[in-house]
């Protein structure tokens, strides 16, 4: 058998693409976490925003896919907030389409017709950036089954390989109390099984 290092085939593996240098690759799934109330779905529309306008990011670093789609899969079930919300920034809401429950009242993607729907909507739409918001409400399955977890992630992260998009996975962090808020999270903060983490690429 042919065993080969990494030094003969590392001319073979392709650069890392960036939507968001540094923070958001292309093709990876990124988690996005935070306390409640600090803002997740907030950013995550902002992030939709600049994508919309060709507005630069945070940091000043330029859209690389000038007018690109946005998905956001809205499985918190809140449309009338995110349509607001784009109506008071003024966004161009014909780059951002929402994936909602079809028939039902929440998206499942435990459920094989909810994960060829998206698919689908991919496929078509060629999307610069894929949200879901949040994690804890797109499976009936749960956040703390590893086998789960591992399922459900490695469909989101090969969406975004065949898609060449960006995938933001916005996530809760476990519940505090009354202590107060740290600046540096650990895998420890982050509700659910420790896959969840492992499997986020930034």
């Amino acid at each position: 058998p042919v065993f080969p290092s990494l030094r003969e085939i590392a001319g073979s593996l392709p650069p890392i693409e960036w939507l968001w240098p540094n923070w958001i690759p292309r093709g990876m799934l990124t988690l996005l976490g935070a306390a409640p109330g600090a803002g997740k779905s907030f950013l995550a529309m902002d992030l939709s925003r600049r994508i919309g306008i060709d507005e630069p990011f945070p940091d000043g670093a330029p859209q690389p896919l000038p007018g690109g789609n946005v998905i956001y899969v809205d499985a918190e079930s809140v449309p009338q907030i995110l349509s607001e919300r784009a109506q008071l920034w003024q966004m161009d809401t014909s780059r951002l389409y929402l994936m909602r429950p079809e028939g039902k009242l929440y998206i499942d993607f435990g459920d094989p017709a909810d994960r060829d729907h998206l698919v689908e909507i991919a496929l078509h739409l060629e999307p610069a950036l894929i949200v879901i918001d949040s994690l804890g409400s797109i499976s009936s399955k749960g956040e703390n089954n590893v086998e789960d977890v591992r399922d459900l992630l490695g469909f989101l992260n090969r969406l975004a390989l065949d898609a060449q998009c960006g995938l933001l996975l916005i996530h809760h962090l476990r519940k505090r109390g009354v202590l107060p808020l740290v600046d540096v999270l650990t895998v420890d903060d982050f509700r659910g099984s420790s896959h969840i983490i492992a499997m986020s690429r930034s």
